[in-house]
């Protein structure tokens, strides 16, 4: 099978995008419209970004409706997402790894998964290929999830938050809407220090073997009343520093 179509969501639209590269909202109208009838050759279709697990699911009852799933070959399993305790996420569409699974001693993969509603996605137009902060914030849940994967924290108890201390970044090239993978290897930093444990993630973001972005974040994981004990004395600090109110007599 030769044929070969990607999918993407509709924030990955663009004007510059291959011809092989179509969006799903674009692709399922041709359908409708008789454009694609059972009669032509078979074709793979690759779920690129921006395409959820609903919207696969949406692909497959369309092509089966119109009696076009022996044609299209839709490939991909449905993704896994990463939880919310993994993640710190509340809706689903925010987060960004699928299918954590474990390399070896603390090394980590994951997929790269980016819902087209995502709250990143919102407000950007600036070509085709996924943006920057959505790497990085896909970056940081890949490095909390790692952490959390690695069992690392049950000493701290199932509430525990994260603060990180350093962040260091380098883009190697665009990456476009289509299949990521995201690697992780876990180093712990020095003794737990009562309540907190420190370690450093380092990250790198692949297409293709390729390596596209990698970062290195030093971060440490608190108990939550130690890491609202930190955020308050931090914050109560902070605010000495504003003008305070003039005495009344």
């Amino acid at each position: 099978m030769n044929n070969v179509l990607f999918l993407v969501g509709q924030h990955f639209v663009a004007p510059a995008m291959p011809d092989n590269v179509l969006g799903l909202s674009g692709f399922v109208s041709s359908l409708r419209q008789g454009g694609r009838g059972a009669d032509g050759e078979p074709c793979e279709l690759h779920l690129g970004q921006g395409i959820s697990a609903y919207d696969a699911r949406y692909l497959r009852e369309e092509l089966q409706r119109r009696g076009l799933a022996r044609r299209y070959l839709v490939r991909g399993d449905e993704p896994h997402k990463a939880s919310r305790a993994q993640v710190h996420k509340h809706l689903e569409k925010n987060v960004l790894i699928s299918d954590l699974s474990a390399l070896g001693d603390c090394r980590f993969r994951a997929r790269l998964r980016v819902d087209d509603d995502n709250e990143l996605l919102l407000d950007h137009a600036s070509g085709w290929h996924v943006p920057g902060m959505v790497i990085l914030e896909a970056m940081r849940q890949m490095a909390m999830a790692s952490v959390v994967a690695s069992g690392a924290l049950e000493s701290l108890g199932p509430d525990c938050g994260f603060m990180i201390q350093s962040w260091n970044t380098r883009f190697l090239s665009f990456l476009v809407p289509l299949d990521s993978q995201l690697e992780c290897s876990l180093l712990p930093l020095g003794a737990p220090r009562g309540r907190r444990l420190e370690f450093r993630g380092d990250i790198a973001v692949m297409q293709c073997e390729r390596i596209s972005a990698e970062a290195s974040l030093e971060f440490a994981a608190l108990e939550k009343r130690a890491l609202e004990s930190v955020e308050e004395r931090h914050a109560r600090s902070a605010l000495r520093q504003f003008p305070q109110p003039a005495a009344v007599d």
